[in-house]
């Protein structure tokens, strides 16, 4: 399961798909989510789905969705961000709350739906993609990405604590050049 619509997200997507992995594409959209054609042009194996991870039932059962498909689920990767635009000192409430609820909530309802599944494999992983990119927003007064990825990264410590078991790893690649960064 990746939240790989585009950006870093499709990049990560098509490594593990292009080793011989099934690879559940998670994005808001159904056109985002189609982009796994990329993955299969490179003779990659991926399902798209449209689902809002915010949403923890509809999370929930796009999960259940996917086990009926795939048969089980051995990793996640936590890809989910978005750069606003503005400067802290710019941004309303709502905004920096939109932010984080990218980053660490929608992270969190991922896992935490996928968790029953992944207690059942010898070998489960969580990976979760902070971002050491921050320099690459900061010119440009983007918002978001540091303090939700700062958060998604404790996150990601505390399930491995919780979780025990369960290894949560933490990714930092650097920016991805999808058009969104100026």
């Amino acid at each position: 399961m990746i939240e790989a619509g585009s950006g870093v997200g499709q990049s990560v997507a098509q490594s593990p798909a292009c080793l011989g992995a099934r690879v559940a594409v998670w994005d808001l959209s159904q056109e985002g989510a189609k982009r796994t054609k990329t993955i299969e042009a490179h003779e990659g194996s991926a399902w798209p789905f449209a689902v809002d991870v915010a949403d923890e039932t509809a999370v929930c059962a796009s999960t259940d969705d996917l086990t009926r498909i795939a048969g089980q689920i051995d990793f996640v990767v936590n890809c989910a961000g978005a750069v606003l635009s503005g400067g802290l000192e710019a941004m309303t409430l709502d905004q920096r709350r939109r932010s984080l609820e990218i980053s660490v909530d929608r992270a969190l309802n991922v896992c935490r739906a996928a968790l029953s599944y992944l207690k059942e494999r010898e070998q489960p992983c969580i990976v979760t993609v902070a971002s050491a990119a921050l320099s690459a927003y900061s010119g440009g007064g983007g918002y978001g990405l540091g303090p939700g990825k700062t958060s998604l990264a404790a996150l990601s410590e505390q399930m491995a604590v919780e979780w025990g078991g369960h290894p949560s790893e933490r990714r930092e690649p650097g920016a991805a050049d999808d058009g969104r960064v100026g």
